[in-house]
């Protein structure tokens, strides 16, 4: 079997929604704070993604928590606010430089616990031990949607504010036309991705999304549809996904905290394998869960032995998936090899993939003709 594991944002989408609703984001927090001439550039989000702070919610409060730091110098005693309504009296000041921290981040960053990294980093600025609670707490949360204030305004600029009432229930506070369906912008061609469709109409071959973006929950009642989103502008919703909603079910189950399992663990690349198997999201879950939880290789991962997996990624999360996944099934005594493909511009990005053993492509499109998905036609 051939199966290709699609990284979504930098591969099969240039993710312009997320990184300009996170740049938007920071912006309107160092109004809040006092900050004037706030930039988070796109080679600091570089160099956050390099370091595997890829979720936008995190590294934006990570830059909102530099921005507190900053504060504290004057007013030690501040706590960190709540919503994005000025502070009474507002201190104006240039903005600190997130380039620099992100930097840091990613040359400490061991690719396992990043966000963990970011903390302590973090903390090692602040001048008391309350101040390093409330950023931790700040971090932390930055998952929540009910917890985060960064996370919340984030959610209403990416879904737009309608969406978002429909998802999380809530009055929305902007007014976002959302920014994945009106700033995204696909990484590959329509033909290409048109000849993709057919590579995967062929027996033994699949292609199948593995993505931190939030899904819908497996019973579709909980969960942002942001793949869902990015599969319907690339005309690819034929394709299975394996993205948060359905492996935070594998992290709840197990009785761990929500995102425990996503990429780089291994669960997330499992989930992904498995649904190419065409048992259906359900099943394929179930199944990862037996494997990891109890060990069970039953007759649907043993199918697999003697599978190529090529996975094209542009940060080191899926690729540090991917590889965990196949050294567990090739112990479970399923042999699959696993081929890295990286797709990145960015040197930093460049420079981790290839630390991991991975080809490098500049575009998806090449990336996706050199392993005869398609012929750039």
């Amino acid at each position: 079997m051939e199966l290709l594991l699609l990284d979504m944002d930098g591969v099969l989408l240039h993710p312009n929604g997320y990184h300009e609703a996170l740049r938007d984001n920071v912006r309107m927090w160092a109004d809040a704070l006092g900050f004037e001439g706030a930039d988070l550039s796109r080679d600091a989000i570089h160099f956050f993604e390099s370091a595997g702070v890829s979720a936008e919610w995190v590294s934006g409060s990570m830059c909102v928590g530099l921005m507190m730091v900053e504060r504290w110098k004057h007013e030690p005693a501040l706590q960190i606010p709540s919503s994005l309504h000025p502070l009474r009296s507002p201190v104006l000041r240039r903005s600190p430089d997130f380039g620099n921290f992100a930097r840091e981040v990613l040359d400490a960053s061991d690719h396992r616990r990043p966000v963990e990294t970011g903390i302590r980093l973090l903390e090692s600025r602040c001048a008391t031990r309350e101040q390093a609670v409330q950023l931790r707490q700040l971090v932390e949360s930055a998952t929540s949607f009910q917890h985060s204030p960064f996370h919340r305004i984030q959610q209403e600029l990416v879904l737009g504010s309608e969406l978002m009432r429909d998802v999380y229930g809530v009055e929305p506070v902007l007014d976002s036309r959302g920014y994945l369906l009106t700033r995204d912008r696909p990484a590959v061609s329509e033909n290409c991705r048109a000849q993709l469709l057919a590579w995967r109409g062929h027996a033994g071959q699949e292609a199948v999304v593995m993505t931190n973006r939030p899904t819908r929950a497996p019973d579709g009642k909980r969960g942002s549809p942001e793949a869902e989103l990015g599969l319907q502008l690339l005309g690819l919703e034929a394709l299975p996904v394996a993205g948060m909603g359905a492996v935070n079910w594998l992290a709840e189950k197990a009785g761990l905290t929500a995102e425990a399992r996503l990429k780089p663990h291994a669960a997330h690349a499992l989930a992904a394998i498995r649904l190419s198997t065409g048992e259906g999201m359900a099943a394929s879950l179930a199944a990862v869960a037996a494997l990891l939880d109890e060990g069970e290789v039953d007759a649907g991962w043993r199918a697999l032995d003697g599978a190529s997996i090529t996975v094209l990624e542009d940060s080191a999360n899926g690729c540090l998936s991917a590889l965990d996944a196949g050294e567990r099934l090739r112990k479970a005594g399923v042999e699959v090899a696993i081929n890295l493909v990286g797709v990145a511009e960015s040197g930093a990005k460049r420079r981790v993939l290839d630390s991991l053993g991975a080809s490098l492509y500049a575009s998806s499109e090449a990336a996706l003709q050199a392993a005869r998905v398609c012929d750039g036609s």
